[in-house]
C-alpha cells in the first residue's frame, strides 16, 4: 500500500455529514496525487435504470431543474476541493435509485481504495434514505469503508484501536502502519480471551501481531485483554474509554453488537463522538506475515 489513499469515494447529500466526510477524505488523500469521487443519489421517481454517460452517471429523466441544481452544488464542491488540495482531481457522479445499491455500483466502476460515509445523528447516513450499513458495504465491495460522525471536527488520527481475533490481520496491519507513520499514532491491540488461546505461543495471532508492529514501527504500541463475551461491544466501550480516534474492524464478528436488532458498532456511535470506524475485509490468506 502506498502513502494512504489515491482514490476515495464519498456519497454526498450536501448536509453537515458531507462536510466532515469530505474533510476526512482530504486528510487521508495521498499527497502525491489523488482522486476524490463525489456521488449524489437522487430519490427514484421512475423505474428506469441509470445510464452511464462520460463522467456523469444519469438516467434520461433526470434532466430537470433539481438535477441541474444538484450538478451545480457538486461543481461548487469539486472546485473548492481542487483549489484547496494540491494534486487532487475531483470527479462528480449523479445517480437515481437506492443509496446502498448505487454506492455498490459506483464502487465496482470506480474501484476506490476507500469509501467515506458521513453519519447523521438519527442512525441514518442520508436524510431521506434507509440506513446504510458500512460493514455490509465493506464486505460486499471489498473496499475499506470509513464512518465519520457529522459533528467530527478533528480529522487527525492519534490513537488507533485494533481488534485481533483468530488470525493475523495482515490487511489491518498494512493500513495501521501507514496511519501510524503519517500521524505518529499510538496503537492499542485488543482481544477477548475466548477469541484465541492465550496459553499457546506458536501461531498466537494476538502476540504475533504485536511483534510485527513492534518490529516495524516506533509508535507506542499497547496490548490489552478485554472482558466480556461480546467483542464488538467491548471494543467500542474500550475505545471510548481511552479517547481513541479510530477503530479498525473486520465486518461481521467484530462489528455486530446485536443480531436481534441488527445493530453494529457504527449504529451505537453518539452524535458527539469523535470516534471513527474503519471496516475492512481481511485478506483470505492470513498465514504469512506482511513483514516476513
Amino acid at each position: 500500500m502506498s502513502s494512504l489513499f489515491k482514490s476515495i469515494l464519498i456519497p454526498v447529500d450536501f448536509g453537515s455529514n458531507t462536510k466532515v466526510a469530505v474533510n476526512q477524505a482530504i486528510e487521508l488523500a495521498c499527497t502525491s496525487g489523488s482522486i476524490i469521487n463525489l456521488l449524489h443519489v437522487i430519490r427514484p421517481k421512475t423505474f428506469l435504470s441509470v445510464i452511464p454517460v462520460a463522467n456523469q452517471l444519469r438516467s434520461p429523466l433526470l434532466e430537470n431543474y433539481h438535477t441541474k441544481k444538484v450538478m451545480s452544488k457538486l461543481d461548487e464542491l469539486k472546485n473548492a476541493i481542487e483549489k484547496s488540495v494540491l494534486y487532487c482531481k475531483v470527479n462528480t457522479y449523479v445517480t437515481e435509485g437506492t443509496i446502498y445499491r448505487n454506492i455498490q455500483d459506483a464502487a465496482k466502476q470506480i474501484k476506490p481504495e476507500l469509501i467515506v460515509i458521513g453519519k447523521n445523528s438519527n442512525h441514518k447516513y442520508f436524510s431521506w434514505s434507509t440506513s446504510v450499513c458500512p460493514n455490509g458495504l465493506a464486505k460486499s465491495t471489498g473496499y475499506p469503508v470509513l464512518t465519520v460522525m457529522k459533528n467530527t471536527d478533528d480529522t487527525k488520527i492519534k490513537l488507533i484501536v485494533v481488534p485481533v481475533g483468530s488470525f493475523i490481520p495482515n490487511r489491518k496491519i498494512e493500513l495501521v502502519v501507514e496511519l501510524a507513520k503519517k500521524y505518529r499514532a499510538a496503537i492499542h491491540l485488543v482481544t477477548i480471551p475466548n477469541e484465541i488461546d492465550l496459553k499457546e505461543t506458536k501461531g498466537n495471532s494476538f502476540l504475533e501481531t504485536y511483534r510485527i508492529l513492534k518490529t516495524g514501527l516506533t509508535s507506542p504500541i499497547e496490548h490489552h485483554i478485554l472482558k466480556g463475551n461480546n467483542l464488538p461491544k467491548a471494543i467500542l466501550e474500550y475505545a471510548e474509554c481511552i479517547g481513541a480516534d479510530l477503530i479498525l474492524v473486520n465486518p461481521g464478528s467484530e462489528t455486530r453488537i446485536s443480531s436481534l436488532r441488527d445493530q453494529h458498532i457504527n449504529d451505537a456511535l453518539k452524535t458527539s463522538s469523535k470516534l471513527k470506524i474503519l471496516s475492512i475485509e481481511p485478506y483470505h490468506d492470513n498465514k504469512v506475515s506482511v513483514f516476513n
